[in-house]
C-alpha cells in the first residue's frame, strides 16, 4: 500500500473525474470465484493473470519497466534469488538435507522460479531438502534466514537490495547462490545498485482493465501510463508483453494456468528418475520371473504345511490324551487301593455266610446266590488288579487266569441280561464251536462287560454279540440299535472324562482300550454296516495257537 499510494494519487490527479481505491488481495483469495466482481483494474504478476477465468474479458494495458530503483523495483521484473548466510552452503548442491525458506507454494518469484532452478540441479523438494513456507509479506523468508530458522531463502528479485537499503538486515551480509545475469542488473538506472538474481527473469507486474471499465477510460489510462512520469519515484510502464514465455515457464515448473504439458512433465521425470526406473524395471523383471517359480514352490509348501498341520494337530490331541491319562493313572491307583478293602470284606462275609448256611441247610436256595456274589467279588478283584496294573507307568495289565472264550462271553452276557431285562433290552449271541474252547485272559471279561453295559444304558432295544475267527485270533462284534456314536466320539474315541451320561465319568472306553492294548488286542468304534442307526464295537483279541493250529 505504501509503495503504490503515490501512483494512485497521480492517477486521480490525471483523471479528475475518477476515484481510484487500492484493494489489496492475498494471492490465494484473488483466484476465488467472485473475488474480482467489484473490481475495475487488476494489478498483479503473471501467475494471477494466467489463473484467471478464461471466459472473463481482460484488456492488457501496460507492464512495469525495469528501473532498478524505488520501492517497486522488486515488482518490475519477476525472478528468484536464493540467499544463504556467509557461513552457509556455497552451492546449490550444498542445500541437500537443509531447510529452504519461501513465502508461499504458489509464489512465482518467491518460490516457483527458484524451485525450477533447484529441479534442474536434481534437487526435489521434500526428498532432497525441506521447504519451509512463511507466508506473506515476501520478506519473511529473509528474516527467518537471519534468525537462523532456515538455512537458505528463496525470495523475489530485488527484495534483498530493498531491505538492505532500508537498513532492515542489520548490516548482515548474505551470499547469493548461483548468480545469473538479469535484465534488472543491466537495465538499472545510472547510480543505482544492480539487483542480483539466481534465475532468469520474467516480465514484471502488469495492469489489466476488467470488463467493468469503459473502453474510453481504459484506453486513456493505457496512454497515460506509457508517458514518461513527472516524478522519479513513480513507476515506469511499457507496452504489455506477451504471456507465452510466462506460460511456458509455468508449465515447466508444474504450475498449471491452462492445460498440463504432460509430455514435458514425463520427460522431466524420466530425466531425473531414469536410474530408479531402470532399477524398478529390472526388479519387476526379476520378480516376474521368480513369481512363477515361487508360485509352484508355494503350492508344494502349502501342501506340506497342511500335512504338517494335520500331523501337529494329531500330536496335540495325543499329548492332551497323555496328560489326562497321566492324571487318570494316579487316580486309578488310589481308587483301586480304596475299593480293594471293602471288596475283601464282602468276600469274607459271603464265604462265611455260605459256610454257615451250607452246614445248617445244605439244600438252601441262597447258596447259589452267595456263590454268585463270591464270583462277582472275585471278578471285581481281577478288574482292580488289571486297573492297578496299567495304572503303574511302565507296566501292563496282568494276564490273570485263563478261561474258555465261550464260557467267559456267556457269563458276561448272563450278568448283562440281569440289567437288560429290567429295561426291556434283548441280548442275542452267537459263537462258533471252534472258538468257544479257546483260552483267553479273564481281563477281557471287563472289556466285554463295559461294552454291553454302554449299549444297554444308551437306550438300545436289541444287542447282538457275534464272534468269528480272524487271522491270529477272534473278532467279537457288538452291534445295537441305539442312537450310535457321535462324530466327535468316532474321530477321537478314547478321550478321558468325556461322557454324555449325567452320572458317567467318561472312563469306561478308555479303560477298555488300555486293557485291550495290554492283551495285544484292538478295539474299534463305528456305525452299523447295514446303514441303520446304531453303534458297532469291534474287539480283535489274539488267541494262543492250539496243537491243531500248529
Amino acid at each position: 500500500m505504501k509503495a503504490w499510494t503515490g501512483w494512485r494519487d497521480w492517477l486521480e490527479r490525471r483523471f479528475p473525474g475518477e476515484r481510484f481505491d487500492l484493494v489489496p488481495l492475498m494471492p490465494d483469495r484473488a483466484l476465488q470465484h467472485g473475488a474480482l466482481d467489484n473490481l475495475d483494474f487488476l494489478l498483479a504478476n503473471p501467475v494471477q493473470f494466467g489463473a484467471l477465468d478464461p471466459g472473463r474479458p481482460v484488456r492488457w494495458l501496460a507492464t512495469l519497466r525495469p528501473s532498478g530503483r524505488g520501492d517497486l523495483r522488486f515488482l518490475e521484473q519477476i525472478g528468484s534469488a536464493i540467499w544463504t548466510r556467509e557461513a552457509g552452503p556455497a552451492s546449490l548442491a550444498g542445500l541437500r538435507g537443509l531447510r529452504v525458506g519461501a513465502v508461499d507454494p504458489q509464489a512465482l518469484g518467491g518460490y516457483l522460479l527458484g524451485v525450477e532452478l533447484l529441479d534442474r540441479e536434481g534437487l526435489v523438494p521434500g526428498r532432497d531438502y525441506v521447504p519451509v513456507f512463511s507466508g506473506f509479506p515476501a520478506e519473511r523468508p529473509l528474516l527467518q534466514l537471519l534468525a537462523g530458522q532456515v538455512d537458505a531463502a528463496i525470495v523475489p528479485l530485488c527484495l534483498y537490495e530493498e531491505l538492505r537499503d532500508a537498513g532492515r538486515l542489520g548490516g548482515v551480509s548474505l551470499r547469493l547462490l548461483r548468480p545469473a545475469a538479469t535484465d534488472a542488473r543491466t537495465g538499472a538506472d545510472a547510480g543505482s545498485p544492480p539487483c542480483e538474481a539466481s534465475t532468469r527473469t520474467l516480465p514484471g507486474w502488469s495492469l489489466a482493465a476488467l470488463d467493468t471499465v469503459p473502453d474510453a477510460l481504459a484506453a486513456a489510462v493505457g496512454r497515460a501510463l506509457l508517458e514518461e512520469p513527472p516524478a522519479a519515484d513513480l513507476p515506469r510502464w511499457s507496452l504489455p508483453v506477451s504471456s507465452a514465455d510466462v506460460e511456458r515457464r509455468l508449465r515447466r515448473i508444474d504450475y498449471v494456468s491452462g492445460d498440463r504439458d504432460i509430455w514435458a512433465q514425463t520427460r522431466r521425470l524420466l530425466a531425473h528418475y531414469w536410474p530408479w526406473l531402470v532399477g524398478l524395471l529390472a526388479c519387476a523383471s526379476w520378480l516376474l520371473g521368480s513369481s512363477l517359480w515361487l508360485a509352484r514352490v508355494a503350492r508344494r509348501q502349502r501342501r506340506r504345511l497342511r500335512e504338517a498341520h494335520e500331523q501337529l494337530h494329531a500330536y496335540e490331541q495325543a499329548l492332551a490324551r497323555a496328560d489326562r491319562v497321566a492324571s487318570l493313572e494316579e487316580m486309578a491307583a488310589g481308587i483301586a487301593h480304596e475299593v480293594k478293602q471293602p471288596l475283601s470284606a464282602i468276600l469274607q462275609y459271603a464265604e462265611a455266610a455260605a459256610w454257615r448256611l451250607k452246614s445248617e441247610t445244605p439244600d438252601s436256595a441262597l447258596l447259589p446266590v452267595l456263590q454268585r456274589i463270591r464270583d462277582e467279588v472275585l471278578r471285581c478283584d481281577r478288574a482292580i488288579a488289571n486297573l492297578r496294573g496299567w495304572a503303574r507307568p511302565g507296566q501292563t495289565a496282568p494276564v490273570g487266569e485263563r478261561r474258555a472264550l465261550g464260557v467267559l462271553v456267556e457269563q458276561v452276557i448272563g450278568m448283562a441280561r440281569l440289567q437288560a431285562g429290567r429295561q426291556g433290552v434283548l441280548i442275542e449271541s452267537s459263537m462258533p464251536a471252534a472258538l468257544a474252547e479257546r483260552p483267553v485272559s479273564s481281563a477281557f471279561e471287563q472289556v466285554l462287560a463295559n461294552v454291553l453295559s454302554n449299549a444297554v444304558q444308551f437306550g438300545a432295544g436289541l444287542v447282538r454279540v457275534q464272534a468269528s475267527a480272524c487271522p491270529g485270533g477272534a473278532r467279537i462284534e457288538v452291534a445295537d440299535d441305539g442312537p450310535g456314536f457321535e462324530e466327535e466320539h468316532l474321530r477321537f474315541p478314547f478321550v478321558p472324562f468325556r461322557t454324555t451320561r449325567r452320572d458317567g465319568l467318561g472312563l469306561g472306553l478308555l479303560i477298555a482300550q488300555r486293557i485291550m492294548l495290554s492283551l495285544r488286542g484292538r478295539i474299534h468304534l463305528g456305525r452299523r454296516a447295514d446303514g441303520r442307526p446304531g453303534a458297532l464295537v469291534v474287539l480283535d483279541l489274539p488267541l494262543e495257537p492250539t496243537r491243531s493250529d500248529s
